[in-house]
């Protein structure tokens, strides 16, 4: 039988990472949680201590980006771990909901070594293949086109907000810092963004600035953001004649259509079945 390990990186969610590891709890198979902790200030670090023998959690306490502290929580179960086990990245200040664990659940009956779906859920050869970024924005879209370039086939979930309710992530920013900080860590941010999502010249910029949805009274100030980017001589992460986010959605499968999971990102029937290991 497969182990799944369960990774990611958390900062300054004391109110809501008990809730979120609690909601994972429903996947019933053997599990294991790897949690990379950011020096939080709020009595994150001490909840997972707490936490740590009830869901069998393996924590570390780094500063890094988001991309870099999810390459090192999954790589805390590289020797441990076989090659048939499966990981999956989580955000601990989401709750994940009954339709997610389900289609979990049905995903692992059709899992292969060419899969990775929603979450990055994958074999182990699969993940360790394509690591994570330094990038503190951007970092999933990314990951997944380098994905799909080195010609895996991703699944993706449509309405993924019915699955995983990441309303507290929305507000992360404000949690994180504030100040002079926020302002700087607001400027990485859109730095790390414009790197992940393929930015590499005008035309890209153009789309980027569409598709992210900032306000017509930013672009003066993204534009510089970009400027200074290529200027700098920062890596750009592009594959193409297009973002990654656009390549993301044109190439990767609808995962509920292509094993036809009825009604799966609306809470009604999943596919039933076992494990498959």
């Amino acid at each position: 039988m497969f182990m799944l390990y369960i990774y990611g990186t958390v900062f300054n969610n004391a109110s809501i990472v008990e809730s979120s590891l609690k909601s994972l709890d429903k996947i019933k198979c053997r599990k294991k949680f790897l949690i990379v902790d950011n020096f939080s200030t709020d009595n994150t670090y001490e909840i997972l201590i707490r936490l740590k023998n009830i869901y069998d959690i393996e924590i570390r306490r780094v500063k890094c980006s988001r991309g870099m502290g999810r390459q090192l929580a999954m790589e805390m179960a590289y020797n441990e771990s076989d090659d048939m086990d499966i990981f999956m990245q989580v955000d601990l200040d989401t709750i994940y909901n009954d339709k997610f664990i389900s289609l979990f659940n049905s995903f692992l009956i059709n899992i292969d070594d060419n899969s990775v779906a929603f979450n990055f859920i994958c074999r182990k050869r699969v993940n360790f293949s394509v690591p994570w970024r330094d990038l503190n924005y951007g970092e999933d879209f990314e990951r997944m086109a380098r994905f799909l370039k080195n010609g895996y086939i991703v699944y993706k979930v449509p309405e993924y907000n019915k699955i995983a309710n990441n309303q507290h992530a929305i507000k992360r920013e404000r949690r994180y810092a504030s100040g002079l900080k926020y302002l700087k860590r607001i400027l990485h941010n859109n730095i790390d963004l414009i790197r992940g999502y393929g930015v590499s010249n005008y035309k890209l910029f153009k789309k980027f600035f569409k598709s992210a949805g900032f306000k017509k009274r930013s672009y003066i100030f993204v534009f510089l953001i970009y400027l200074f980017v290529k200027i700098s001589g920062l890596k750009i992460y592009n594959y193409g004649d297009f973002l990654n986010n656009e390549y993301v959605n044109s190439n990767s499968l609808n995962i509920c259509s292509y094993f036809n999971f009825k009604h799966c990102s609306c809470g009604k029937t999943l596919a039933d079945g076992k494990y498959r290991t």
